[in-house]
């Protein structure tokens, strides 16, 4: 059955919300009194609820088209369920009525069914699709040239892209079953014909809705118009001073004035044109720019790179460590990459520029003999200099005096001169114990070399292993490098004769057992190898856990050698086997230490 409640309210003419309800019997707006689609009658103009706002107020579907007012008389037909179906019918109807309504306003309303595909295509008779399946990073709309209510429109789409302005207008798109569903476009660009559909350049301007496949949309475009003629001119100056330098031209002689001042009117830090007239003096005749705004915030403080120098053998070459000095999050570009000749960086150490430049070859061309020194130079690149003899002036009263020369092996016994004029041996042991100890408490007192793999933020160790296999593990950067002789070539550390103690570290992840070993000159592994002990990395489905493969030991080089860290595993699989990236940079897996105690 129908209910009819009625009851007093207030709107305004062309209004969609009406307030304030008074209803008979205390009867408040509810699902049972006025629910969504009902109609309802206002000072005798008939409309549909669309949807309750309280208990006292709510949405119609139409604007009112009554004069309104307050305390208008009002009837609600409140619907049994088999009604509402009819009401929702209704309400359907009204909508489609509303969308006519904005086309018949708009005059270009068109309607098409939305096509989720996004290749540049025609989308099919009365359909239209994006190129992007994110609204709001479309770029291009491709319309068929028949319209859903089968219209060839393909001409009227072209004069879309029409105009001088960089904006052509704006396209609205509205979906006919809820306009709550709404988009908006910017036409940036000329119209394309792609044959039976046309290609429209647009920019989204806000956050534009998403639809499903097929939903009806209603499509309306309102053109911008074309940019206005600017003022052709005869002569710039910066201010209306320079002006009496052209009083003399024709009258209509048009200046542009970068800044107007106060001469004109209250035009300080705003430009425009003036035109010559009788006088002679100066009119305005437009003014291009607003009033001077205030000072912008000052900006973040901005990144320098921060650049260090490390060694690759003999070269030394410069490394990005990071930036320093500025505001917000640093930027991350070629950290822990090398600068290279042209400017550019890399990844490769041995691509780097050698800041130290080359050796030179130049040769001593002659040491000439000097106050108290003779000089052998027969040989230019090793000239001999040996201490003369020197005599003295003759005493009061005395025999002359004089320096001995050194006897035979005084100089390889490295004798000094005694202030009894001869030539003694001096006890250097305690002094030689001091420098010891110095070099001791600040170096260890052994030479070392370091090297380990840095690789670029996010850059994993590598992999997959090879399952009982061993991986060589990539060295490619000298952080630290005493031992003369000693070097980094691919991967592999050479090293002079000698007794050495390593420490060396390298991640495992999702490999099983796993531990370190050393090779020499290329051997396998065997008996009597130098290892670490093992470690786990258990696999636990699609998760893995990585753990650190540890190695000490002393060893004893007769020879030169090149030695290379070596990683066993016994499971394979990851492309991280030899480490997983921790999101930091620089990323570092192995890690290798070598001190040369002899």
């Amino acid at each position: 059955m129908i209910r009819i409640c009625t009851g007093t309210v207030t709107i305004d003419a062309g209004e969609t919300i009406f307030t304030l309800w008074d209803g008979d019997d205390d009867v408040v707006l509810s699902e049972i009194t006025a629910p969504a689609g009902s109609p309802v009658v206002i000072e005798g103009m008939s409309n549909f609820i669309k949807s309750r706002l309280s208990s006292v107020s709510a949405e119609l579907m139409l604007p009112h088209a009554g004069p309104g007012g307050a305390g208008l008389a009002t009837a609600i037909s409140a619907m049994t369920p088999a009604e509402t179906q009819v009401g929702t019918l209704n309400a359907r109807v009204a909508t489609v009525l509303q969308g006519l309504a904005v086309v018949e306003a708009n005059g270009l309303g068109l309607g098409y069914r939305f096509d989720s595909a996004t290749a540049d295509a025609d989308p099919g008779p009365g359909r239209f699709r994006l190129n992007h399946a994110d609204p709001t990073l479309a770029t291009m709309m491709y319309v068929d040239d028949i319209s859903a209510s089968d219209f060839a429109v393909g001409p009227l789409l072209a004069r879309w892209g029409m105009g001088s302005s960089l904006i052509k207008g704006t396209v609205n798109l509205s979906s006919a079953a809820n306009d709550g569903d709404f988009a908006g476009y910017e036409v940036i660009g000329a119209v394309a014909d792609g044959g039976g559909y046309r290609k429209i350049p647009i920019a989204a301007i806000g956050a534009p809705s998403a639809w499903a496949d097929g939903a009806e949309i209603m499509i309306s475009f309102a053109p911008r118009g074309d940019a206005g003629d600017g003022y052709e001119i005869d002569a710039e100056v910066a201010g209306p001073p320079d002006l009496s330098a052209h009083e003399n031209e024709v009258l209509g002689y048009r200046v542009m004035v970068r800044d107007l001042g106060t001469d004109f009117g209250a035009y300080a830090g705003r430009s425009g044109v003036v035109a010559l007239t009788a006088g002679p003096a100066w009119q305005v005749v437009a003014v291009y720019t607003g009033p001077k705004g205030d000072k912008g915030d000052q900006g973040n403080q901005g990144w320098a790179p921060q650049l260090v120098i490390v060694a690759d053998g003999a070269r030394r070459v410069w490394k990005l460590a990071g930036y320093i000095g500025g505001d917000g999050i640093p930027p991350t570009a070629h950290v822990g990459e090398f600068l290279k000749g042209d400017g550019t960086w890399t990844a490769t150490i041995a691509q780097a520029a050698d800041v130290r430049g080359p050796g030179g070859t130049g040769t001593v061309g002659a040491v000439g003999n000097g106050v108290g020194i003779d000089v052998d130079s027969s040989d230019p690149t090793e000239p001999v200099i040996s201490l003369r003899p020197f005599v003295g002036d003759d005493g009061d009263g005395g025999e002359a005096g004089g320096v001995p020369a050194p006897a035979a092996g005084d100089a390889a016994a490295k004798k000094f001169l005694s202030a009894a004029g001869g030539w003694v041996a001096v006890d250097t042991a305690p002094l030689q114990t001091q420098i010891t100890a110095l070099q001791e408490a600040v170096t260890g007192g052994y030479s070392m070399l370091h090297v380990r793999d840095e690789r670029a933020v996010n850059v994993s160790g590598g992999g997959p292993a090879t399952a009982g296999g061993s991986a060589k593990r990539v060295l490619n950067t000298v952080v630290h490098n005493e031992i003369e002789d000693a070097a980094l070539s691919s991967s592999s550390i050479l090293l002079p004769a000698g007794t050495y103690y390593v420490e060396a570290t390298a991640p495992g992840y999702y490999c099983g057992k796993h531990f370190l070993w050393l090779r020499f000159n290329g051997a396998a592994y065997g008996a009597g190898v130098v290892r670490g002990p093992t470690e786990y990395a258990f696999q636990n489905g699609a998760d893995g856990v990585q753990t650190t493969a540890r190695l000490a030991a002393k060893f004893i080089l007769g020879t030169d050698a090149t030695v290379d860290l070596m990683h066993m595993m016994s499971l394979a699989g990851s492309s991280s086997n030899l480490g997983s990236a921790s999101g930091f940079a620089p990323e570092v897996y192995a890690d290798l230490k070598a001190w040369k105690l002899a």
